[in-house]
């Protein structure tokens, strides 16, 4: 095996660390700096397990062991937080660059105009440019907040999650086209100006607005009712938040008596379908919007057209009603006839 110089020599600070790093004398024996790396390099270290660490016990002996802080020259590296079975784990959030997933070059040619990316996906320049502007990390961020997690489990390599990523933006495109981050299973905040910007938007996704009072406690009880309800209803309904107390013309445009007030609106005319005042729970908001855009069954035949049927000729024997009042024969018949029989034989 190599030699390698210990920790005590030439003003290292541990194993394989440049010499003359240290900051003061016997910084090697750090009792803080030794604990913490005792617990994060032990078999199932890190917060992975509840008989080590917690999270804030692990940040408080982090700023004890000074890895946070500047070197001796003034530059401030950067420590994966997480032990080994975490760094096999998730190797993204620990000693993984994050810069290094970035497509740096491609951002610069979609903004010299090289590249015919808004041609190829339907998108604006400058989402293009965020979305290859994304590392790893961010474009999983970007996907799970999307409910996409499957996604991210099926995607091998940095251009798989952001083609995902580019896929799920078509589709909000279609969604949503006002660029007003209107998002699936998200509730967006919007103006007065913003609000009519979004209901004469061209879409046929409804629009379910929610009038209230931000500070209020109503509010705050019923914010997680709503939040609810858009994760499960997903792209069936684009979900809005208006607050009156900063936009206060909404409430004679829209005849508002009572804070919350919910409004469904149909897509691209913007007519109202129907209204709901006080408080509602996740299920009865969910329930209603089913109720209103759900898919009309075809209307049954009336009785000229279903005697022209019966005058046509017999039906089909696949199109035939069981009848179900007919006498079934005897199941144990069979049974019978076979113990006579065997009966005779022997």
């Amino acid at each position: 095996a190599r030699w390698l110089p210990p920790k005590n020599i030439g003003g290292r600070r541990w194993y394989q660390d440049d010499a003359g790093m240290a900051k003061y004398e016997d910084e090697h024996a750090d009792p803080a700096r030794n604990l913490y790396n005792e617990i994060m390099s032990a078999p199932g270290g890190g917060s992975a397990l509840r008989t080590r660490i917690s999270n804030p016990g692990q940040k408080l002996l982090r700023q004890d062991a000074k890895l946070d802080e500047p070197d001796k020259y003034g530059v401030k590296k950067s420590f994966p937080s997480w032990g080994r079975v975490d760094l096999l784990l998730r190797n993204v959030d620990g000693v993984t660059d994050y810069l290094r997933s970035r497509d740096v070059d491609r951002v610069r040619k979609i903004k010299d105009g090289q590249l015919d990316e808004r041609e190829r996906y339907g998108l604006p320049q400058d989402v293009l440019m965020w979305v290859y502007g994304l590392g790893r990390r961010r474009l999983m961020e970007e996907l799970d907040q999307r409910q996409c997690h499957h996604k991210v489990i099926s995607c091998i390599d940095v251009q798989g999650l952001r083609e995902a990523l580019l896929e799920e933006l078509q589709n909000e495109q279609t969604y949503s086209p006002t660029r007003q981050g209107v998002t699936p299973g998200v509730i967006q905040s919007l103006s007065a100006e913003q609000l009519q910007t979004e209901m004469a938007a061209d879409t046929v996704v409804p629009l379910l607005v929610s009038f209230v009072e931000a500070r209020s406690p109503r509010y705050l009880r019923f914010r997680e009712q709503l939040a609810a309800a858009a994760r499960y209803l997903l792209r069936t309904i684009r979900v809005v938040v208006v607050d009156v107390t900063e936009n206060p013309d909404v409430v004679g445009d829209f005849g508002i008596t009572r804070f919350p007030t919910l409004i469904w609106a149909q897509g691209r005319t913007g007519v109202e379908m129907a209204r709901e005042l006080g408080v509602l729970p996740a299920s009865s908001i969910v329930d209603r919007t089913r109720t209103l855009f759900q898919v009309k069954e075809l209307p049954e035949p009336e009785k000229e057209a279903a005697a022209l049927l019966v005058k046509s000729g017999p039906v089909s024997r696949k199109f035939r009603k069981p009848n179900f009042e007919r006498t079934h024969p005897d199941k144990h018949a069979a049974v019978r006839s076979i113990n006579g029989h065997s009966k005779g034989f022997w």
